[in-house]
């Protein structure tokens, strides 16, 4: 049983409008955007949501530790 449906959340809001809209430009962000919706094909429903740092601080935590351990 696989995942059909999904919420993408980030703090970082031009990517997010970006992955909403997927609005072609000449930025070099646009090849992840483009990866991006190339794996949504894959869902019956996806939402991209922004949300602010402070809400994100979770997460942020996890990510820097999780590449303090890398070095």
């Amino acid at each position: 049983m696989g995942l059909s449906e999904t919420i993408t959340e980030g703090e970082a809001l031009s990517i997010i409008k970006k992955c909403q809209n997927y609005v072609m430009d000449k930025l070099e962000i646009i090849v992840y955007v483009r990866n991006i919706h190339l794996i949504t094909e894959h869902f019956r429903w996806v939402h991209f949501k922004h949300i602010k740092n402070e809400v994100n601080c979770l997460a942020h935590t996890i990510a820097t530790e999780s590449l303090k351990k890398e070095e």
